[in-house]
């Protein structure tokens, strides 16, 4: 087992590994607005979807009216994008405590140069439902392969990831 802190750094914070517990702290502007959005759950989020497309279809009913088909078809478009993403994103969660016996499984997925940064999907039971947590690790540019691989072995050690 590796010594020294139990913690490695985010994207937009920090994450701590305790033997009991998960905690992620988000700092920043961005932080604070999920905090906000999702301090409910998934329904601030769901109200937000549901204005957008609402808007969008009143705008896609509009350029019908005045024959306008190619916005019609694109805002009828941005109406099916916006409750797609409602639907793939309600198991989706910023819980910033997550207890150890809550959780399922841990998957780590590594860097692709150029495509994607190293993250971590931790799937746990938030009051009996399937929820997932994505915490996203600095990048390539910020050091990120030496704290992907320091919060990998992290994980490791704490019997959370696999050696896969």
């Amino acid at each position: 087992m590796r010594q020294g802190p139990k913690s490695f750094p985010t994207r937009n914070g920090y994450c701590q590994v305790f033997s009991d517990r998960i905690e992620i702290h988000t700092d920043g502007l961005a932080g604070q607005l999920s905090r906000w959005f999702y301090s409910k759950g998934i329904r601030r989020v769901s109200i937000f979807y549901v204005l957008s497309s609402l808007a969008f279809l009143i705008a896609s009913f509009v350029a019908i009216g005045i024959g306008n088909w190619f916005l019609a078809v694109f805002f009828f478009l941005a109406v099916a994008l916006s409750v797609y993403a409602l639907f793939i994103n309600r198991q989706n969660s910023i819980a910033p405590l997550i207890l150890r016996k809550d959780i399922d499984k841990v998957d780590y997925q590594a860097a692709v140069k150029g495509e994607s940064r190293a993250a971590f999907t931790i799937f746990f039971k938030d009051h009996g439902k399937a929820m997932k947590r994505r915490v996203p690790l600095p990048s390539l540019m910020q050091n990120g392969a030496e704290i992907a691989n320091t919060a990998f072995w992290i994980m490791r050690d704490a019997g959370l990831v696999s050696n896969s």
